[in-house]
């Protein structure tokens, strides 16, 4: 379900709004659900697919593999976490490990920075989390830009 989470951000510090796509039920690898997320490019007149990206658990540097039903993409956030004027991009992947797992990237002037993001999974950071406990299902941040 390509559009299931959207989210407006500015990744690369420029003066155009980009957007993050949640396809949570793609089928990547031959997994189905194992989700994928596009990233679509502003410009100066709108959004544009000339420097669009698709990531999955499949992109080089995206902690994981594509599994059945992880849903990465299920939610989507752009957020300049760093406040460096360049939006992270933060993924929800409840159904990773049966907990969940939220992936993040550093924004560049380029996009995301796959190299060097982080996976950030429910047990691994201490929660107790009840069997298919959905880490990631829900994203938020005090602040955004968009």
């Amino acid at each position: 379900l390509f559009g299931a989470a959207l989210s407006v951000g500015h990744l690369d510090g420029d003066a155009y709004a980009d957007v993050a796509v949640g396809a949570p039920n793609e089928r990547v690898g031959g997994q189905d659900g194992a989700g994928a997320v596009t990233v679509l490019r502003g410009s100066a007149k709108g959004l544009t697919t000339a420097k669009a990206a698709v990531y999955t658990q499949n992109t080089t540097g995206v902690p994981g593999g594509a599994e059945g039903y992880d849903e990465f993409g299920v939610t989507v956030h752009l957020a300049d976490l760093t406040k460096d004027k360049r939006a992270e991009l933060v993924v929800g992947v409840p159904g990773e490990n049966e907990d969940g797992c939220v992936w993040a990237a550093r924004g560049t002037s380029v996009g995301p920075a796959v190299n060097g993001s982080a996976g950030i999974c429910g047990s691994r950071v201490g929660l107790t989390l009840s069997q298919e406990g959905r880490f990631g299902a829900a994203l938020t941040s005090a602040r955004s830009i968009g």
